[in-house]
């Protein structure tokens, strides 16, 4: 979602760059005991973060690594077998 808002972004402000950090935050399921099937969580959830720039500067388009081609999202959670 925070894509397509940035995509929206560019294409009304000429010339911008965005910065994009998005995180991944699971203090609230952090178990801090020592038994070891309650610790199974803090091991495959853990904290993450990256940080990604966009800009719609020409200037760049030759150094760039990545181009945004397309952007879709799908919801589909209104449907009964995307919940099964």
């Amino acid at each position: 979602m925070a894509i397509g808002l940035i995509r929206d972004l560019l294409q009304a402000r000429p010339n911008a760059i965005a910065l994009f950090v998005p995180a991944e935050i699971t203090t609230y399921a952090f178990y801090p005991g020592s038994r070891k099937q309650y610790m199974v969580a803090n091991c495959i959830f853990r904290m993450g973060g990256a940080a990604i720039m966009l800009t719609n500067k020409r200037q760049y388009s030759r150094t760039a690594k990545y181009q945004l081609q397309y952007n879709v999202r799908v919801h589909t959670g209104q449907d009964d077998d995307s919940y099964g």
